[in-house]
């Protein structure tokens, strides 16, 4: 074998082998384009991450400013709702008439009036007459009885004229009576008087209801007239 094709034996082998730089210039130029490609891809993806990013940011913050802007509109609406029911619904107010007493009963007038804009529906009353310590100690407690007490309702009240309804002790309360009337002997353990207590219920236009829990204490010798004195924490109006 002469010398020329020893050299292209040479040159054959040699490229099987040879480094990237021995590569054509078409093939060159092809991986050149394909990492400028892949170079281009992977920024652009990067950017579109970081855009994507940046938009649920400030989309996120443009939720919070209208929630914001939600909330503070729906308190202002309910602010406004809750001014406008309390200017328009009805208010009662709990009155009563002197206490008459006898050997085995005592009774007196409770009188329900109406203020306010609208009437009162649903009007439900419960009340008793007890005799008890003056003033009320905080260990002698005033509780309606569960059974047997009259539950007097009405349907609607507005206008000037109140509701009128008497109360009265059952027939059989000579002991209680005699127990008040011998209170006024500071020896026999301190006054007693007669304690006219209970619960008024009743709706407005808006179908809320409100409990009005009143209370008036009578002494039939100096306070037949009654006051509040005496029981003052059992009266809550509504």
């Amino acid at each position: 074998m002469d010398a020329s094709n020893e050299q292209r034996e040479d040159d054959r082998r040699g490229g099987a082998c040879a480094p990237e730089s021995g590569w054509h210039a078409d093939e060159r130029e092809h991986r050149r384009r394909e990492r400028k490609f892949w170079k281009a891809y992977i920024a652009l993806t990067a950017l579109t991450v970081i855009g994507a990013f940046v938009s649920a940011f400030f989309a996120y913050g443009a939720y919070v400013a209208t929630r914001r802007q939600a909330t503070a509109a729906e308190t202002q609406i309910e602010v406004a709702q809750d001014t406008e029911h309390r200017q328009l619904r009805a208010y009662l107010h709990i009155d009563h008439g002197p206490i008459t007493v006898s050997d085995n009963t005592a009774k007196a007038e409770i009188r329900i009036s109406h203020s306010g804009q609208t009437p009162a529906y649903k009007i439900k009353l419960e009340a008793d007459i007890q005799v008890g310590h003056f003033p009320l100690p905080d260990a002698e407690k005033l509780s309606l009885p569960t059974g047997g007490l009259p539950k007097y309702e009405f349907a609607a009240l507005y206008g000037n004229e109140p509701i009128r309804q008497t109360i009265s002790m059952p027939q059989n309360s000579n002991d209680a009576i005699e127990i008040q009337k011998r209170s006024r002997d500071r020896l026999a353990g301190g006054l007693q008087v007669f304690y006219l207590f209970g619960r008024v219920r009743y709706q407005d236009i808006f179908g809320n209801e409100w409990p009005y829990d009143f209370c008036y204490s009578f002494d039939p010798v100096n306070n037949a007239e009654g006051s509040e004195r005496g029981c003052e924490k059992y009266n809550k109006p509504g």
